[in-house]
């Protein structure tokens, strides 16, 4: 009886593990009612005390209303989630306050909850919105530190906050969370080279690099765990662009070409290393391919053709 109560008060709190968590913590209260509350009636028909049985009933029946607590908290968040995919926010957003109210120690409730206060705080410019925003990442941080997607939309939020080089760290600690996930490879090496390029149009080329330094290590700790994995191309084809070496800059934005979310910024990237390189034909064809695959794209074009000035017989664009 011990041991089934055990089973089910362990499976109860630690419940936001695992999904199959509220089926075993029901088992396990099922498993106790049943073992201890038979062993209970069993002694009291022997002439025993009643002190026993009526603690096994109050035992299992905390735990049931634990567990009701907890089915209706998750019943919530299934509701904000679904409120959300019909874009009705403001409802979404009392579903999933309740969810968190009734589940307090759910990890992942809370992450929900901080990134739709963040979204409706950027779209309002609400900054108390942002506030609350911050206030779950970093309860969430406390809960559970070692889940990668923690980290990561924390660091992000960090970013667009401005608190950069304190959002890069924990983009980073979620890539040693978890190091086969190319995208976040691909992110947090697309901030690095936002930022690179911000301070090297503010004259700031020292600290440009320092931060292009970051980008490079990423290619080996990537191919590591995720043999053949390009998604690095963009970003490391770029670096090499900004670093004048036009070999590497150009293999890597070749490769990137194959990327349908990556291709127009290559393809312009291109077209500036070409024109760069004195070759307005070769030029002029990307620069028409990006433009044929996302006209906004011409901005990645602008950008790279301020980081190095072509010769003047370059022709093309």
């Amino acid at each position: 009886m011990a041991t089934a109560l055990l089973l089910a008060f362990l499976s109860v709190v630690t419940h936001s593990l695992y999904d199959f968590n509220l089926s075993l913590g029901a088992i396990g209260i099922y498993v106790a009612a049943v073992m201890g509350l038979g062993a209970s009636l069993s002694f009291v028909k022997k002439g025993g005390s009643l002190l026993a049985p009526g603690l096994n009933v109050v035992a299992v029946m905390l735990m049931l209303i634990l567990s009701t607590v907890l089915l209706l908290g998750h019943t919530e968040h299934q509701t904000g989630r679904r409120m959300l995919l019909e874009q009705r926010v403001g409802e979404a957003l009392v579903h999933l306050e309740r969810a968190v109210r009734l589940d307090p120690l759910n990890a992942e409730f809370r992450l929900e909850l901080a990134s739709v206060y963040e979204g409706v705080g950027r779209v309002r410019s609400d900054n108390d919105m942002l506030q609350k925003a911050k206030v779950e990442f970093e309860r969430v941080l406390f809960l559970d530190r070692y889940h990668p997607r923690s980290s990561h939309l924390y660091g992000t939020f960090l970013i667009n906050n401005g608190q950069f080089d304190e959002g890069l760290n924990y983009l980073m600690q979620s890539l040693q969370l978890n190091p086969r996930f190319g995208r976040a490879y691909a992110l947090y090496a697309r901030h690095c080279l936002d930022k690179a390029l911000e301070l090297y149009f503010a004259g700031e080329k020292e600290r440009a690099a320092i931060y292009l330094e970051k980008i490079k290590p990423l290619e080996a700790k990537l191919q590591e765990y995720a043999p053949g994995n390009l998604a690095l191309a963009l970003s490391l084809g770029q670096t090499h662009f900004m670093l004048g070496r036009d070999n590497q800059a150009e293999e890597y934005l070749q490769a990137a070409l194959a990327f349908d979310r990556d291709r127009a910024s290559a393809a312009m990237t291109l077209a500036a290393l070409y024109k760069h390189l004195g070759k307005g034909d070769k030029s002029q064809e990307y620069f028409n391919r990006a433009m044929g695959w996302e006209q906004d794209s011409v901005r990645v074009y602008q950008a790279f053709m301020r980081v190095r000035t072509p010769p003047k017989n370059g022709g093309g664009v």
